[in-house]
Order: C-alpha cells, then structure tokens, then sequence
C-alpha cells in the first residue's frame, strides 16, 4: 500500500481544524485543577485566532507545548494526577479527533515513522514546488532516486505530489530513514542552490525556519534542525541548540546524575545498616553473605544505570556538528565534544580539565581579548548568553592555527545561581571566503553594469528620434534630449501626464501607453500634428518573461516626419501637375495621329513614315495610360478619390469582364474560365466601379504573364467576406521577389534592376491595393510557384454585414 503525504498535507491545510483544536484545549484544560496558574497560558490561546492566517498554526503548537510542560512537570492538587508526556499524548489521541487539528500540530501525537515522515513532507514542500517551477517534473526523479538507493531505504519515492512510501517501508530502522530523508533534503537543497542561487535558496529555508521558530516546540525545532544543511541558520543553530536542547539535557543529565548518585549513597548506607543489623542479629555468615550479594547487585545495576544516562548525554554532544565545551566558574573544561577538541587540537581526554586560557586566545578584529573581555567570561560574570556572529569577526586561536569563528555562550544556573557556562562555536572559514567571493564578484558586476549603462546612455542620447522609459505607472524613467527638442517640453517632466499638461492635450502619451499593457502588443500612432510638425509615436510594452507576463513599463519612440511629409506631398503635388500638363499635348498628339491614320492613309505612300506615325500613335496612348495611373495614384494617396459604394452581384460582374478578355484569351490561345459559386451569393457592397478595375486589372496580368494554359477565376463565400481568387499558369513569381508586390514602382520580376518587358508602370498591383482598402477590403497574394502559375484574391463586405461600415484587417481567402 502507498502513502502520499501530498493529500495529507492539503488536506490538513485547508481543514476547518477550529473545532478540533477547541476540542483539544478543552481536553487539556480538563487535567489542570490549579486553572488561575495557567491564566496567561490560556489567554495567548484565545487570542490566536486574532492572528493572520500564516502564523496561527504555529502559535496553537506553541500554546499547547506550555500546557503540555505545566502539566507533566506539576503534581497532583495543582494538576488532576502525575502523569508523563507520553501518557498524555496517548490519552490524546484516544480522546480527542487529532485528524481534525492542523497539520503542524498533528505531528505532536503521531506514531514516530509518520511523524518523521509527515514533518520531512511538510519541510521539503516549498523546495519541490520550486524545483517544479524552475527545472520540470523529470528533475525531482533525476534528484531523488540516486540519493534513496544510495541509502538502501525501499519504498521511498520523490514525486510531484511530495514524499510517497510504501508499506514496506514499515520494517526499515528509524535511523536509516532520517538519515536518508536528510540526505535527500539537501540534495534538493543544493538543487535550488545551484540553479537559482544561493540567496533564493537560503531565503526558502529561512521563511520555513521562522514558521517552525513560532512554535517553540523543541521536538519540531530538533528534527528541522538535523535535516537542514549546517552551513546555513548558523547563528539560529547555535543559539537554539545552546539555549534550548543542550542546557536542558545537560541540566537535566547532571540532575539525574546527583540524584541517582544520592540514591547510591543511600543505598550504600542501607547496606552497612543491614550488615550491622545482619551482624547484630547473629545470623548464619552465608545468610550474610547471600544479603550482601544482593545488595550489592542492586548498586552495579544503579552504576549501569548511570553509564547509560552518561552514554546517552555524550551521543548526542558527540553528533553535534559544532564544536561544543562546558567550563566551570575557574575556567576549566568540564565536557567538550569531539568537534571542539579536534578544532583545539587536542583529544577529548586531553581537554577536560584544562583552563581555557591556556589552550586557546581569542581575537576580536584582530586584537586580542583580555580575560576579562572574552564573552565566556561576561557570561560567567553577568549571567547573560550571547551571540557573535561571522560579522563581529571573532577568531580563535588555538597554538596550531587560528580560524574565524562564530560563537555562543549560555549560563548554567542552579537555583539561580551561575555554576559555569556551555559555548558552542563554528568555523566560519568557509562562509567569510565564500562572502568575499560574493562581494568581489558583485562588485565586479556593478563595474560593468555601470558600463553598460553608460554605453546605453550614451546609445540612446544619441538617437535622432525622441526616445522616453517609463514604469509600468507611467513615470519616465530616463528620456533623451532628442524627446525634449521634438516634443518641445521641459527637462523636470516626470511623467507622461506631465508632458500631456504641457502638450496641453495634443497627444494622448497615457492613453497608448495603457493600450499597449492592454493589447500585449506595440502600438504606431502616424499623422500626429504638434504645431507645425508631423509626428509619428511607437509605443512598445516591456513584459517580464514567464508565465505571468508581468508588465514592467513601456518604451516610446517620436519621430519628426515634417521634412518627409513635406517631400511627400511635394512629391505628389508635382506628379499630379505633371499629369495634368502632360495629358492635353498627349491627347492631342493621340488625337492628330488618329486622325492621319483614318483620312490621310492613302496620302502615306512610305512604309516607313507610316510606320513611325503609328509608333507615334502607340507611344502616346502608352503615356496617356501611365499619366492616368500616376494621377489615380496621387487621388488615392491624397484620399480624394470618391468610393459610391453600393450593393451589387458580384458574380455578374465577373461575367462581363471575362467578356471583354475573351478576344485577348482567344489571341493567344489561352482558356479564361470563371467557376461560379455552388450556391446564390449575398450582394457586395463596395464601388462597382472600382471593383471592375481591380478585377481588369488582376485578370489582365493574368493573361499577359501566360504563355500556356490560362486564366480561372472562382468566387466564394468565407466568414462573412465575398471573396474572389485569380488564378493563372503563367511563368510564378520568386519566393524572394513577392515581397515587392503591391508596392508603388514594383515589378516583382527576376532582377531589381530592369523594367519587365510588358511595358508595365509598376502601379497597377498598388492601386488595386488602394481600391479594395478604400471599399474596407482586402487584397493579396495567395501563392506563386515558379513554372507554376500565381493566384491573387481580394475580399470584400457583404451588403448589410459587419464589416460593411468598419475598416476590415481580414486575411485573404486561403489557398484553393
């Protein structure tokens, strides 16, 4: 059978525990006669649920943890009966819903397995989901499972929903599955280490240490303390092991010690009693003997006794990976682990004893402390513990070496009274490289940070268009000079509101930059006039990459088109006039040379002089063509050409256009086919008119780029557009060559650098564009195959539609 502790876990998270944990209260308060003790105790528990949700959790653990001490630690009157923690925990979990409680305060009273189990679940949650977040789902098995093989502990198993295991796993030592579960705890760890780095990994186990520290539940505090690594929570490590777990074992050890020494003694003096009684009473020697025998076995049992309580104090010294020693009120090493006596460079047995003075100096930056300075003896003196840290820079030396320490010092008392105190110290060797390391590669990155800012600062003063950065609130954040000149504001605005009061309105800066955080995309505003400028805008939203997309500010770009905008219409205004002037010589050499060639035919005896007035004739009606296309083109651009939209079968018109091609098909032997719909379609509603040139146009250049085969055109119905596709075999167009299309000026033949030799002006694709826009339309290419033949297609709105009144940004009809 599986346990997912996942399930566990959520469910005991979100739980409605209120009622289990008044539940539980109520019980506890049930074994404590003496309740006015217990008044600020209780207080704290009615005030718990006036905490913010995070930190009730640990406070309900914390409450119950002093009511479980006030009762275990009194007697009877002051308490309903003596009894131990472990006979209480048991009445719990007999008496009281404990599934109902939350999930911190669940581990109190469960069987030690799940327990262990359960807390390495709820410790190594926020790594996983993070290691999730970062890595994939795939990481945690490449993690997990080389390190519990590696322990020989089956039935364990890391996956996205936590820590699983098995029923078999019910017949491994406890021992065997801390030290694995520990092994695996910081292997995710370093996981989270090694690919976000050590701040946001550090940060992750501190807010789990702060939740954990609010419970002041030695049990909890002791087993979060044996998984985390012991490079990190150094300071809190030393001071909770030295003010909590260690005085008290300690303590308690050497009061156990005393009193069962006491026992001995007595025990001792019973024995004389009772040989003197067995003396004075006359007995047989080997009724004697056979009471002494016994007696004294009771005294070796007493002594194994208290080998076992001296044994089980050294274990857990022993484990520590601190260095630890006790010290008298004259100095001298009482107890001190291995760690403390490899670190003073001397054996345990050596070391006890000793005064400290005499095997180690201590250092405060770099000066020496006097006896009386050193915090051993401030704490000895004034009875307070105290905390030095890798930043106070203490270091030891001890003879051999010297090292950089960090260390705590905590009084023993005995009725109030200092008889000596425990230090508990750590080498910080390794952390302070670690930080110079750090804050020499810091350093190094703010050099060529402020490099790189420099060279963008410089970048983007020296841009000719207006550059500003704003947050995502629309402060500016650094703008150019180039922004001030082209906007003609002032160099304190501080925001794009600023600039609209000093714009007085002219243009809505705000109002695009909100749009553009809106639409995720970026923004062009054209034709914005300031004045006598012309202005163009392009506002481009900074997101930060990830899933959420968060919005960070946006980048505006201004740009002056005054000069460009004068040229332009300049521009047009003299291909207009051009035309204009160009069109009556043009008509009239059209018209003379017509007339010579219909009434004075006859009068033309040379062939070639009657062929050079036909070239005449020919040239001019080209020119005449070409001038027309060029004033079309300045209408369209200027936008006073006039669009008579109205509705109309556009089926018809096909019809009739193909009529006027047929002759031009016939003469080069080419097909002109028009396949009609399945189906009546709906009328168009656009300009007749224009739509017919449109359809010229596109069937003309079918024909005319057609060698074999021929023109086909298809109509259809597709998401609400008309939509119609010209389709021939003709000679294709090159896939690096489309991009001209529909451009002013552009052939998309082979070479960039000569003119097609179907006498082409290059606007025919262009003023189709301009038509089918104008009637909120669409145009484009559909496909072109070299040696294949093109497709071109154009929609437009149905009589009464949608799309019939707005500008459409509808797709061309896809590939037939």
């Amino acid at each position: 059978m599986s346990h997912n502790l996942f399930g566990w876990f959520q469910k005991s998270k979100h739980l409605d525990s209120s009622s289990g944990v008044e539940e539980l209260f109520l019980f506890l308060k049930g074994y404590i006669n003496r309740e006015d003790l217990i008044d600020t105790i209780w207080l704290q528990y009615l005030r718990v649920p006036h905490l913010p949700a995070d930190e009730q959790e640990a406070a309900y653990v914390s409450v119950y943890t002093k009511l479980e001490d006030f009762i275990v630690t009194n007697n009877p009157l002051i308490v309903v009966r003596r009894i131990t923690r472990d006979q209480l925990r048991a009445d719990i979990r007999e008496k009281v819903k404990v599934d109902r409680l939350p999930s911190l305060l669940q581990l109190v009273f469960l069987p030690e397995k799940d327990r262990i189990m359960r807390f390495f679940h709820y410790i190594a949650s926020d790594l996983i989901r993070e290691i999730i977040s970062v890595s994939g789902e795939q990481r945690l098995g490449e993690i997990g499972d080389p390190v519990l093989k590696k322990c020989g502990v089956s039935g364990l198993r890391l996956n996205t929903d936590g820590i699983s295991y098995e029923t078999a796993l019910e017949t491994s030592p406890v021992g065997e599955i801390r030290a694995a579960l520990r092994d695996l705890y910081q292997c995710l760890y370093s996981e989270i280490f090694s690919v976000v780095g050590q701040a946001t990994a550090i940060s992750i186990v501190t807010r789990l240490y702060e939740r954990i520290a609010k419970t002041q539940n030695t049990e909890i505090l002791t087993d979060f303390f044996f998984y985390v690594p012991e490079d990190i929570l150094i300071s809190e490590r030393l001071s909770y092991l030295s003010k909590e777990e260690l005085t008290k074992r300690v303590s308690e050890a050497t009061g156990e010690e005393k009193k069962k020494k006491e026992e001995a003694q007595t025990l001792a003096g019973q024995l004389s009693v009772k040989v003197k009684e067995l003396e004075n009473q006359s007995r047989t020697t080997e009724e004697t003997k056979r009471a002494m025998l016994n007696l004294l076995e009771d005294a070796r049992e007493l002594e194994t006794t208290l080998k076992t309580e001296r044994d089980r104090i050294t274990a857990i010294v022993s484990s520590m990976g601190e260095g630890l020693y006790v010290v008298d009120t004259s100095y001298h090493i009482t107890m001190v682990n291995n760690v403390a006596a490899t670190m003073l460079g001397l054996s345990r047995e050596e070391a006890v004893g000793k005064n400290l003075t005499a095997v180690t100096k201590l250092y405060h930056n770099g000066k020496e402390f006097s006896k009386e300075e050193r915090p051993l003896m401030r704490t000895l003196t004034t009875g307070e513990s105290i905390v030095m840290t890798m930043e106070d820079d203490v270091e030891v030396e001890t003879g051999k070496t010297r090292f950089p320490v960090a260390l705590v010092t905590v009084p023993l008392k005995k009725d109030g009274m200092v008889i000596g105190a425990l230090v508990t110290f750590h080498d910080v060797s390794r952390d302070k490289r670690m930080k110079e390391t750090i804050e020499a590669e810091v350093v190094e990155r703010t050099y060529q940070l402020q490099g790189e800012q420099a060279k963008l600062t410089a970048s983007i003063n020296s841009l000719v268009a207006g550059f500003i950065l704003t947050d995502k609130e629309g402060r500016i954040i650094t703008k150019n000079p180039a922004s001030e000149t082209i906007l003609g504001i002032s160099h304190t605005v501080g925001s794009l509101e600023d600039i609209e009061k000093e714009l007085q309105g002219a243009i809505k800066l705000n109002e695009q930059h909100v749009r553009g955080h809106t639409e995720k995309k970026p923004v062009r505003v054209k034709d914005i006039l300031l004045g006598t400028k012309h202005l163009e805008l392009f506002f481009a939203p900074i997101f930060l990459s990830g899933g959420e997309s968060e919005f960070l500010g946006t980048v505006i770009l201004v740009q002056d088109v005054t000069e460009a905008k004068v040229l332009e219409r300049s521009r047009d205004e003299f291909f207009s006039i051009a035309s204009h002037e160009l069109r009556t010589p043009l008509t009239a050499i059209r018209g003379n040379t017509s007339m010579i060639l219909e009434y004075f035919s006859e009068e033309l005896k040379n062939p070639e002089f009657k062929e050079l007035i036909d070239d005449i004739h020919e040239s001019s009606i080209r020119l005449i063509n070409i001038v027309n296309d060029f004033l079309q083109t300045s209408r369209l651009e200027q936008g006073r050409l006039a669009f008579n939209n109205e509705a109309f079968d556009v089926s018809k018109l096909i019809a009739d256009v193909l009529k006027e091609y047929d002759v031009t098909g016939s003469r080069k032997k080419l097909y002109l086919r028009y396949v009609p719909p399945d189906k009546p379609l709906p009328l168009a509603f656009a300009d007749r008119d224009r739509v017919k040139e449109v359809l010229i146009n596109l069937v003309g250049n079918g024909l005319k780029f057609t060698e074999v085969g021929g023109v086909t055109v298809k109509i259809y119905l597709h998401d609400g557009w008309i939509r119609v596709v010209v389709e021939d075999t003709g000679r294709g167009i090159a896939y690096e060559n489309q991009m001209f299309l529909f451009h002013k000026f552009q052939q998309a033949g082979d070479s960039l650098f000569t003119r097609d030799t179907t006498k082409g002006t290059g606007l025919g694709l262009y003023i189709s564009k301009l038509m089918v826009e104008g009637m909120h339309g669409t145009i484009g290419l559909q496909y072109s195959r070299p040696g294949v033949g093109s497709a071109f297609g154009f929609a437009l709105p149905i009589a009464g539609g949608e799309h019939a009144t707005s500008r459409a940004k509808q797709p061309v009809a896809p590939e037939t």
